[in-house]
C-alpha cells in the first residue's frame, strides 16, 4: 500500500496526464472529488469528467504540487499545489490552491 503522500503525487501526476481511468482508478468507490472554484461534486466515472473539463479549458495547463502534509494516522493530507497555464506568446499564469486529500485503503476517498 502507497503512503498518503505517494498516492496524492500519484493522482496528480495520473490528471496532468489525462489519464482518466487511472484518475478514477485512485478514487476509492465512493471516492470524490470536490472543485471548490465551481462547487461541483465529482465522484464514481464523473471524476473522469474533471480531467476533460480542465484539459479543454486549459490545454497547456501544468500541475505542480510543493509540499503534502501528512497527518499522524496518514489518512488525511494538505497538497499546496500550483496551476500553471502557458497561453502561446503570453506569460504563463499560475495560482496556488491547498487541497484537504483524505486517504483509505491506499486511494484517494476525499479531495477538495
Amino acid at each position: 500500500m502507497q503512503d498518503s503522500q505517494t498516492l496524492i503525487r500519484t493522482a496528480y501526476d495520473l490528471a496532468a496526464a489525462n489519464d482518466i481511468p487511472g484518475w478514477v482508478n485512485a478514487f476509492t468507490q465512493d471516492g470524490t472529488f470536490t472543485d471548490m472554484s465551481t462547487g461541483v461534486t465529482y465522484r464514481g466515472e464523473t471524476l473522469g469528467d474533471l480531467v476533460e473539463i480542465y484539459a479543454t479549458a486549459f490545454s497547456d495547463m501544468h500541475r505542480e504540487l510543493y509540499r503534502v502534509y501528512t497527518s499522524i494516522s496518514a489518512t488525511a493530507s494538505l497538497a499546496h499545489r500550483m496551476l500553471t497555464e502557458r497561453n502561446s506568446g503570453q506569460r504563463p499564469s499560475s495560482t496556488s490552491f491547498r487541497s484537504a486529500v483524505a486517504c483509505s485503503s491506499g486511494m484517494v476517498a476525499r479531495s477538495r
